[in-house]
């Protein structure tokens, strides 16, 4: 389990500075407004923060801001005090500004308790994004008991594939990281003087006895970042131990499509792996952004914008076994089949990406028109251009007479990409970048990609649909690799910083990546040390054991007080035509945010979020602190989604699940948000979501059956595909 503590290995922090101006901004806003029937009470936590981020605000990392990855609760002796006091001012700030707002005639318990409403009268005919809901009841539901199925005699009702990644010898990383750096100064610098290799070793050890030093701050990367680098591995792992279980009767072309997609994988892991590449050959630029394509692909989501790729869903438990110095981390592995992108009118995830780059359409020329989306589009249009070239451009058309497929594992697409792709994308001629996009465009067309995906597509349907087949287990042995790279070579800037790294080390993490390699168990001959690992994938079947029990669910609403609460970007005209159509008539908290915040800069957007956090818990502590149990349903109405690039939305979402969770320690509180550019069919599920988290009654139809319990806690998860937010 991890746990948060305070100790004199973190970076110290002090808010003064910022707590100071958060004080000054809020004494001249009134962030309250009642609305004129009293039953809405509006919250403008937005200007304050907007007005504290334009302000010069001291960084609360001090001197340590340039190299700190995170540090929260750490205060400095100095501020820690004051800390306390300057929290508690701003406490007593937004309740006075609360009781102006309020009026002499009534206490804010008695205020709030007017706002608050009985849930029955939530319930209509049918869903309503205003928080109506029908609250139905549920029939002939069934519960049914499952075992692991052993062999293919039993009827399999539920299978699924697990993956297990073990790394090993962890407990004697630090020995080997020492040993790597002691071999690197002998072999490195054996050239030099006896007293400067004895400096250098004396160097190491200082590494070694200082808890911050770099020698530790590579174990903590490697402890964090390359369990995602890992699981990138398994991506194409778990598409082998599927290719290994294609049976004779599968479509031909579609288990060469299979071999040459694995193929083109290992392509692409090999282009970014190339050690006699230096960092500037991987460096390409378009609409004034510029990226390094080793440090995007060696991340472990550099695949995720495939058509088709398996994704690592659902963390099943870690084990830990000190001992042995081995931890496995157990997940769960399903694919993604091309499947539609529901929010861009129903395409299909290769479409929309080709969409994406055809400069000619309209989310292309959106995308490099809005100042606050630009980089994160341009970057996205380059790695589409990358990855997509490398794993689908071809010579040969599938609707070709005469054509044969087995042709398509001759390809090898670095040549051209080097030759033609890469020499305009490092270019800085915009138009030659986009016509180049267009070409790509049209060939993947014309030589009918989407219909070798489709057979793919089918071929792995097929397979995953044939529960009587049982795959035997498969394992992938590995090595975590750090690569000397990362070593300084320069014996006077080893001195004068007196570390054996570089200086990136102390810079973004991602970073780092390009300096650890996963691969099979291999010499290495530019390893600083390694760790081995392992890639386990399991095929668990379940059976039915012929053991039922029909039920019918309700929702249990007897005495639930509500206090629903709302994020709405009410300067959109969008949202506050939504609005103005669904909530004049609720009793609810509204809270304002703004588009604006998204062209903030980082030191400015941190200021900003961190106002807005603030003030929004204390609002709502000010608020709810004389109330009893209440009901709290979180919605959050959006004007992008998941895909967008939308700093501030993705903020708030972050925000309402920690709002749910601190609320549920006093009171039951869900969230959930809804993309209102398009509402067809999205309310039902939305309000589902967000209401269930209320207690339901069980029946069941044979009495006997009734389990022997007064309640009953269900988890549930909600897989990320069928959600927008």
């Amino acid at each position: 389990m991890n746990s948060i503590n305070e100790g004199h290995d973190l970076v110290y922090v002090d808010y003064s500075d910022l707590l100071d101006k958060v004080l000054h901004c809020l004494s001249e806003q009134k962030i309250f407004k009642i609305s004129d029937d009293g039953d809405r009470l509006r919250i403008d936590i937005d200007s304050v923060a907007t007005q504290v981020a334009a302000l010069q605000v001291d960084n609360p990392l001090g001197s340590s801001g340039s190299s700190t990855r995170s540090a929260t609760i750490n205060i400095s002796p100095g501020s820690k005090e004051r800390f306390h006091s300057q929290v508690h001012e701003i406490r007593d700030g937004v309740k006075q500004l609360l009781e102006r707002a309020i009026g002499s005639d009534s206490t804010v318990k008695e205020f709030v308790s007017k706002l608050i409403t009985d849930l029955q009268t939530f319930k209509g005919g049918s869903a309503s994004l205003d928080f109506t809901y029908p609250f139905s009841p549920y029939q002939g539901l069934q519960k049914q008991r499952l075992s692991f199925s052993r062999n293919s005699n039993q009827r399999d009702i539920l299978k699924f594939h697990k993956l297990t990644i073990s790394v090993q010898n962890t407990r004697d990383f630090n020995n080997q990281l020492r040993q790597g750096l002691k071999n690197y100064i002998d072999v490195k610098f054996a050239g030099k003087s006896t007293v400067e290799r004895e400096d250098l070793n004396y160097i190491l050890e200082d590494l070694e006895k200082d808890y911050k030093s770099d020698f530790y701050r590579l174990q903590n990367i490697i402890d964090t970042e390359t369990l995602g680098k890992i699981k990138k591995q398994a991506q194409i792992n778990y598409l082998e131990f599927l290719l290994e279980n294609t049976n004779t009767k599968a479509s031909q072309d579609g288990v060469i499509y299979l071999q040459d997609f694995i193929r083109r994988l290992k392509i692409l892991e090999d282009y970014i792996a190339d050690t006699t590449k230096t960092d500037g050959d991987y460096l390409v630029n378009y609409g004034g952004t510029s990226v390094n394509y080793k440090d995007l692909f060696s991340r472990g989501d550099a695949f995720d914008m495939l058509p088709i790729i398996p994704k690592i869903d659902g963390y099943l438990g870690e084990v830990k076994d000190e001992n042995q110095g081995e931890i496995q981390f157990i997940f769960g592995l399903k694919l993604k089949l091309d499947g539609k992108v529901q929010t861009y009118g129903g395409k299909r995830s290769f479409e929309y990406y080709l969409n994406l780059l055809d400069p000619d359409s309209v989310e292309h020329k959106a995308g490099l028109s809005e100042d606050f989306k630009r980089e994160t589009f341009a970057t996205k249009i380059l790695q589409i251009v990358f990855l997509y070239y490398f794993l689908f451009a071809s010579l040969y058309d599938p609707s070709a007479e005469g054509y044969n497929s087995s042709r398509e594992l001759e390809y090898n697409p670095i040549g051209r990409f080097e030759q033609v792709v890469k020499p305009v994308l490092r270019d800085s001629d915009e138009v030659a970048k986009q016509e180049l996009f267009q070409k790509i465009v049209k060939s993947f067309k014309k030589f009918n990609v989407q219909k070798k995906i489709d057979c793919l597509k089918q071929l792995l349907k097929n397979l995953l649909n044939e529960r009587k087949i049982f795959f035997p287990t498969r394992e992938y042995p590995l090595h975590i690799c750090v690569k000397n790279t990362i070593l300084e070579d320069d014996i006077n800037n080893i001195f004068k910083n007196n570390t054996l790294f570089q200086p990136i080390l102390r810079g973004n993490p991602k970073e780092l990546l390009k300096y650890i390699s996963i691969g099979e168990a291999k010499a290495q001959g530019n390893s600083l040390c390694t760790l081995p690992a392992k890639i386990t994938i399991s095929d668990i079947h379940f059976c039915d054991i012929e053991e039922r029990q029909t039920f019918s669910m309700e929702y249990d609403l007897t005495g639930i007080r509500t206090l629903p609460l709302l994020f709405v970007p009410l300067q959109d005209k969008i949202a506050l035509d939504v609005y103005n159509k669904n909530f004049k008539h609720r009793k609810l908290l509204l809270f304002l945010y703004n588009q604006k915040g998204n062209k903030l800069e980082s030191h400015q957007a941190f200021v900003y979020r961190f106002t807005f956090c603030l003030l929004t818990y204390i609002c709502l502590w000010v608020l709810l602190q004389k109330q009893s149990k209440l009901f709290i349903p979180i919605l959050r109405l959006h004007l992008n989604n998941k895909q967008d690039d939308a700093p501030v939305e993705k903020f708030i979402v972050s925000l309402s699940n920690v709002l749910s969770h601190l609320l549920n320690e006093e009171h039951r509180s869900n969230a959930q948000g809804v993309d209102i550019r398009d509402l067809k069919y999205k309310v039902p599920n939305v309000l589902s979501s967000l209401y269930s988290v209320l207690p339901k009654k069980f029946s069941f139809t044979n009495a006997s059956d009734s389990p022997e319990l007064d309640k009953l806690a269900i988890i549930r998860h909600l897989r990320n595909s069928n959600i927008s937010w």
